[in-house]
C-alpha cells in the first residue's frame, strides 16, 4: 500500500471512531431529554403528582368539615335554626327583623337621579 491510501484509511478510521464515540452519548442525551420517560417527564410529573397531593390533603380538611357541619345538624338543633335565620332569613313567630347596612342604601327617588338625600340641602 502506498502512503496515501494508508493515510486515508487512518483518517477514517478516527472519523468511525469518533462517530462510535459520540453515538452513545447522543442517544442518552436523547432518552433523557426527550423521551416520554425522559428527565423532563419525570420532573413534570413529579410536580403534578405534588400538585395533586396538596388538593388530596385540601379536599380531605374539606370533607372532615363537611362532616362535622353535618353532625351538628343532625344533633343541634340551634345549628339548624342558625342556618334557617341567615341563610333563608326565617324568622319564629311575633319577631322582627332590622336590617343594618354600612352604609345608607340609595333611596327610590335618588336611585333614578343618581343623587342622594344627603347632597341635597
Amino acid at each position: 500500500m502506498n502512503r496515501i491510501s494508508v493515510g486515508l484509511l487512518k483518517s477514517n478510521a478516527w472519523k468511525i471512531r469518533r462517530l462510535l464515540m459520540a453515538l452513545p452519548v447522543v442517544f442518552c442525551a436523547y432518552f433523557l431529554a426527550a423521551d416520554e420517560n425522559g428527565v423532563y417527564q419525570i420532573w413534570h410529573r413529579d410536580r403534578q403528582l405534588q400538585a395533586l397531593r396538596q388538593e388530596i390533603v385540601s379536599l380531605e380538611a374539606e370533607n372532615e368539615r363537611l362532616a362535622m357541619d353535618l353532625e351538628r345538624l343532625k344533633t343541634d338543633p340551634r345549628a339548624i335554626e342558625r342556618i334557617a335565620r341567615e341563610r333563608y332569613g326565617m324568622v319564629l313567630e311575633n319577631e322582627r327583623v332590622y336590617m343594618v347596612y354600612p352604609t345608607r342604601p340609595p333611596s327610590k327617588d335618588a336611585a333614578g337621579s343618581g343623587h342622594s338625600d344627603d347632597s341635597s340641602n
